[in-house]
């Protein structure tokens, strides 16, 4: 028996009722997740996205981790509000039972971005600025001292070994915890704005190069306390290197030690290495530090003497000499009084 036109018109009612209730039931998921958060705002959570994540990735960890409860309704809501593609990378303060909404105004807000603030001191190694962005757990401190320096497009760093010693420039940063190479990428970068100024009249830099010169400035680094002697004590090296002595720096054999000492042994003066500089002819084969501005200029831009030694005078300055003998008596006063 067929049905009857009455029947047929309530069957196709009964239809489109239950489609648009679906529908209704989608969209009202969607816009309940948009505007309401499914639990109450509770539990902190400190969520990382990197450059490299899809937006579909970065929705479903957001879902994993209970802070969304939709990843596709997430996704939707970021690319027809056009903000698919203003996603920052690094690290947010987010809450498990957020609404879309909230998410993803904060995750698209560069201001929102938690940064980290760091200072590398002037002097300091490489490994010790590792250590020290590993404390803050900005980087992992290994990932740092593997690094290659040649994977950086910089001008001056073209023609040197793979060390990133002496190139972090001592300074204070605020960045974000992102990938690795992007934070050495910036601290690389202030070097050269900061250096690039002094290089082309530098009289050092035309006579040893620029890396060299970079050396010296390292061992100034370590070796001066007061700004007015830095370019003095560059002087010393530089006749020094002129005149085929030894540079018999203490800092460049304290580069090799564990912890740095006032006063080295016999033992450590005679350890084997091209950075022992009261063995080995010339300067180490890197530089021993990151030095700072002064001790930049200093190495670029010397004072003209006929020094050949100094010794510390306990006090954070030193005594200069021009011979052997006056070295000596500078030693007896201030070494042995």
């Amino acid at each position: 028996m067929m049905p009857s036109i009455k029947q047929v018109k309530y069957g196709i009612l009964i239809i489109v009722f239950l489609a648009f209730s679906s529908f209704l039931l989608f969209k009202g998921k969607e816009i309940h997740s948009l505007y309401f958060s499914p639990d109450q705002p509770s539990e902190e959570i400190i969520f990382f996205i990197s450059r490299e994540d899809s937006i579909s990735m970065i929705a479903q960890n957001l879902a994993d981790k209970r802070i969304i409860s939709n990843s596709r309704n997430f996704v939707n809501y970021l690319v027809r509000n056009n903000k698919d593609r203003i996603v920052q990378a690094g690290e947010f303060t987010l809450f498990k039972g957020m609404n879309n909404k909230e998410v993803a105004d904060i995750i698209t807000s560069k201001e929102a971005v938690k940064k980290y603030r760091f200072t590398i001191i002037e002097g300091h190694s490489v490994k010790d600025v590792s250590h020290t962005l590993e404390k803050i757990n900005l980087i992992n401190e290994q990932e740092l001292l593997e690094l290659n320096i040649q994977s950086f497009s910089i001008p001056f760093i073209l023609e040197v070994p793979s060390t990133l010693e002496g190139f972090l420039f001592p300074d204070t940063y605020i960045l974000p915890r992102v990938d690795i190479n992007e934070i050495i990428r910036v601290i690389l970068f202030n070097f050269q704005e900061k250096v690039k100024n002094l290089v082309n009249d530098s009289p050092v830099v035309k006579e040893l190069g620029f890396y060299n010169a970079l050396i010296l400035a390292s061992i100034v680094e370590k070796e001066a306390r007061v700004d007015e002697e830095r370019p003095i004590i560059a002087s010393v090296f530089l006749n020094r290197l002129r005149k085929g002595m030894l540079l018999q720096s203490c800092a460049t054999v304290n580069y090799l030690l564990k912890e740095p000492k006032e006063r080295l042994t016999y033992e450590d003066l005679a350890i084997n290495s091209p950075f022992n500089t009261y063995l080995h002819a010339g300067l180490p084969p890197t530089p021993i530090a990151n030095p700072g501005l002064s001790s930049i200029k200093a190495a670029f831009y010397p004072s003209t003497t006929s020094y050949l030694f100094f010794v510390h005078k306990g006090d954070g300055t030193h005594e200069f000499s021009r011979t052997f003998e006056e070295h000596n008596r500078a030693k007896r006063k201030y070494l042995n009084p």
